[in-house]
């Protein structure tokens, strides 16, 4: 299947990204199932690779982490950066948003994180980007440390597969026209270093995602 290049998907998120709001009816089933299983209290700091509009990092800040835990989101849309800035202001110090463009490489020290969230973007990067993201993960992550994932999904109900059809004949056409996602496993991702945790799918309609939560050995 084609992918779309990080200039396309800058172009695009900058242009349709404050729209994705309009989404959060099919995708907060699976950030409630995500945030269950996170363990946010017991977080000190979180990375955030595509943070998007910072809906899901204001999520972490009202709904769990600690008044002393800490956030850092990427992104490399500005229209995105700017969103999710406005958005954590009131939080202060302890949130920061910063822009990323290219391959996945975070310009972050080994083990700074004991959470890293990454929502409906390795389904949208090529398979080697996508693995390079989570050894990405690997390297900021401490031992123990929480890996949080969510990626569109297959389901085998009538519903979903009939979505399925029409969105790949788009993505065929053109993967500009569904933002470059396509449905994926995130569990092929994972190796040797991870302990699966959890790992389910939560539909919402015709669309379904895959929730996965794994640990850093």
């Amino acid at each position: 299947m084609p992918r779309i290049s990080y200039r396309q998907a800058r172009a695009f998120y900058d242009r349709c990204g404050r729209w994705l709001d309009l989404q959060r009816s099919l995708e907060d089933p699976a950030f409630d199932d995500l945030l269950a299983h996170a363990a946010l209290p017991s977080a000190g700091r979180v990375v955030e690779f595509g943070c998007g509009t910072g809906r899901l990092a204001q999520r972490l800040f009202t709904d769990g982490l600690s008044p002393r835990a800490s956030y850092v989101g990427f992104d490399l849309s500005p229209t995105m950066l700017r969103l999710s800035r406005t958005r954590l202001a009131s939080f202060g110090p302890r949130a920061q948003v910063l822009p990323v463009s290219g391959p996945p490489r975070l310009p972050l020290k080994d083990g700074c994180c004991d959470r890293f969230l990454c929502t409906y973007v390795l389904d949208l990067l090529s398979p080697a980007d996508a693995d390079a993201l989570v050894r990405q993960a690997y390297r900021l992550l401490a031992p123990g440390g929480r890996l949080c994932i969510a990626v569109m999904a297959s389901h085998s109900s009538l519903a979903n597969r009939a979505f399925r059809t029409v969105w790949t004949s788009l993505h065929r056409l053109s993967p500009l026209f569904v933002g470059g996602t396509q449905p994926a496993d995130a569990r092929v991702w994972l190796g040797v270093g991870w302990e699966l945790r959890h790992c389910r799918l939560v539909c919402r309609f015709a669309v379904c995602s895959q929730v996965l939560v794994a640990v850093r050995r």
